[in-house]
């Protein structure tokens, strides 16, 4: 179950982004049709670590296993 709920301003959403930087370059992604970038990530689930939601989402949506070295916020 996702962190998500409504409130009276609004909907809550308990997200996760990973900064993956090789040889230097930062990966930043684009949906097609769509005017902004993004880097990867998406919701944290109920009682998930910060840490293992940004290895599974980088997973889902990449297909690569990635170490997380530090968190940044």
């Amino acid at each position: 179950m996702d962190i998500s709920f409504k409130t009276a301003e609004g909907r809550f959403n308990y997200r996760v982004a990973g900064l993956l930087i090789h040889d230097e370059k930062l990966l930043i992604m684009q949906d097609k049709d769509q005017p902004y970038y993004y880097v990867p990530g998406g919701r944290i689930k109920m009682n998930e670590k910060s840490e293992d939601a940004v290895k599974r989402e980088i997973k889902e949506e990449l297909g690569i296993e990635v170490n997380v070295n530090r968190m940044l916020w």
